[in-house]
């Protein structure tokens, strides 16, 4: 359960679309219907690490100039680390298969994280918000 002082959700979801199109519509309405499903099934959860997974998807404004995951940025204070996830461009066959891999793969990476800085040896409750397929 979390305490008073823990109001943070352990673990959001946001995206940067890098311009306007059917495609990446689409793959704004599926990061937002996960951002729906991961708000609502973390409500009595805690973690040492709270995570900020970052969508990052090229578009005809802005190109994505990374693949894969990278950790971004940690916040002491609130015990919050981004890490950004490159959308691969050229794969659009399940965008919520796609979505959810490069997540488990952003948690992979807040674990090390989390382990290498002493806060904690894993992130089981936030694996465990992650929705299946």
């Amino acid at each position: 359960m979390k305490s008073d002082s823990q109001d943070e959700d352990v673990l959001t979801i946001g995206a940067v679309i890098g311009g306007v199109s059917a495609e990446l519509d689409a793959w704004g309405l599926e990061i937002a219907k996960l951002e729906r499903e991961i708000t609502r099934d973390q409500r009595e959860i805690s973690s040492p690490l709270n995570l900020n997974v970052i969508y990052h998807l090229s578009g005809p404004v802005v190109k994505v100039d990374f693949s894969g995951i990278e950790v971004m940025r940690f916040s002491r204070q609130r015990s919050l680390l981004r890490v950004d996830a490159a959308v691969p461009p050229d794969r659009i066959e399940n965008r919520r298969a796609i979505l959810l891999e490069l997540m488990v793969e952003a948690i992979d990476a807040a674990e090390i994280f989390a382990r290498q800085r002493g806060i904690a040896e894993d992130l089981t409750a936030i694996r465990g918000i992650i929705p299946r397929s």
